[in-house]
């Protein structure tokens, strides 16, 4: 566990080409090396950090995040717009969470 959260094996997948991921702790996310390998989406992620909350944690949780994946790897896979995904996503949880 410690070396697969651990910050040098974080910041060495945030900081190869096509690996896909985001910043799992502050100290990678505001890295020298992560500003110089994607300043835009370092200083996009830094700025949407403040005042973010963490992930959902009510019973619904599951079926939330299943929506969330499912829509993104569809929109990833260039099969709809971010645009739709996140509209169905939006759809997906107003329905989960009023039951």
């Amino acid at each position: 566990m410690k070396w697969a959260t651990g910050y040098q094996t974080a910041l060495e997948l945030l900081t190869t080409s096509n690996s896909g991921i985001d910043p799992t702790r502050i100290t990678t996310l505001n890295a020298a090396e992560y500003k110089r390998f994607a300043p835009k989406v370092q200083r996009a992620a830094n700025a949407a950090l403040h005042g973010a909350v963490a992930w959902p944690t009510i019973p619904e949780s599951p079926k939330m995040m299943r929506s969330l994946s499912e829509k993104l790897n569809r929109m990833l896979a260039d099969r709809q717009s971010p645009e739709l995904a996140i509209r169905q996503i939006n759809s997906d949880w107003v329905q989960i969470l009023q039951g």
